[in-house]
């Protein structure tokens, strides 16, 4: 049964890095996302309306003939490094419009579309580049985006399936480990939550630009640990996090709550000072923030 998606309450600016790391003939870096996945963005949107200009009904070619590529993906990468996905969307719409074959562009434009909030078309295009068998550089990658969308979308199911596919196939990555904890977190099966959060520290701990994606896992476990009543060992654990991550204003309000369970009040007002403080230094009013002592979840 499909899931509703929590607010989310951690900046979108994950893509940038990402994108950044994909390299012509080897990997991208997974998302959030939150990303992005790693962090996109947690606000449920519902599904949208198909995109006309997908080109989906071609027949699929044979295996291993490579997508038609075009120099004005680059471009749009690019845009999409910096934030431009409007912008992004309508070059990847010109190339698909010259160039309806190319999966590689059909791919980036799903990304573009994504980045928006709008899930529903998203879905449509990478089903698309799932359903083609034609290669491109970052195809590896397909299933780490599907399976955010499919998460947004509220898809558990389907999105565990798509991140279990990458996780195997990208052994290096972690964000597709994140993303299996939170669903596992989310249907409270505890055991497999902890394994893919570890895993995603694991393999992420080593690169110091990812930092926010350790934080993020470190956050997780801290409410796999409130939620078994192990109140100090997740009070450790969203510690680690704002250690990554100062401006991680949600695990600062969770410390709140915590330190107040352990009867430690001036704990728990100086946590709730840097909840106030993170939220200034990202722009957030406190207006509708909810409290410090609010437990929410999310990405």
């Amino acid at each position: 049964m499909p899931i509703s998606r929590p607010h989310c309450t951690e900046p979108a600016g994950g893509i940038g890095r990402k994108l950044r790391r994909m390299r012509p003939a080897a990997a991208i870096s997974a998302a959030a996302g939150v990303l992005l996945v790693a962090t996109w963005g947690c606000d449920r949107d519902p599904p949208s309306p198909p995109i006309e200009a997908a080109g989906s009904s071609q027949a699929a070619p044979e295996a291993g003939v490579p997508s038609p590529d075009d120099p004005r993906i680059n471009v749009a990468r690019k845009l999409l490094r910096d934030g431009r996905f409007d912008v992004a969307e309508t070059a990847l719409r010109t190339v698909l419009a010259d160039e309806p074959e190319s999966d590689r562009a059909r791919f980036f434009l799903a990304l573009s579309i994504a980045k928006q909030k709008r899930y529903g078309e998203a879905r449509i295009l990478y089903d698309e580049v799932a359903a083609s068998s034609r290669t491109f550089p970052e195809r590896r990658h397909l299933d780490h985006f599907h399976g955010w969308t499919l998460y947004y979308l509220g898809e558990p199911l389907l999105a565990r399936a798509a991140f279990l596919r990458h996780a195997e196939a990208v052994p290096e990555e972690g964000d597709s480990a994140f993303g299996l904890g939170l669903i596992a977190l989310e249907l409270d099966e505890r055991a497999e939550a902890e394994r893919w959060l570890q895993e995603a520290i694991r393999r992420q701990q080593s690169e110091p630009a990812l930092s926010r994606e350790v934080a993020k896992a470190e956050a997780r476990l801290g409410d796999l640990r409130y939620r078994e009543d192990r109140v100090e060992e997740a009070v450790e654990h969203w510690r680690r996090c704002v250690a990554l991550w100062p401006d991680h204003h949600e695990a600062w309000s969770k410390l709140s709550r915590g330190y107040a369970r352990l009867d430690r009040p001036e704990d728990a007002a100086m946590a709730t000072r840097q909840w106030e403080a993170a939220l200034a230094r990202i722009g957030r009013p406190l207006e509708g923030a909810g409290t410090a002592n609010e437990f929410g979840a999310g990405p």
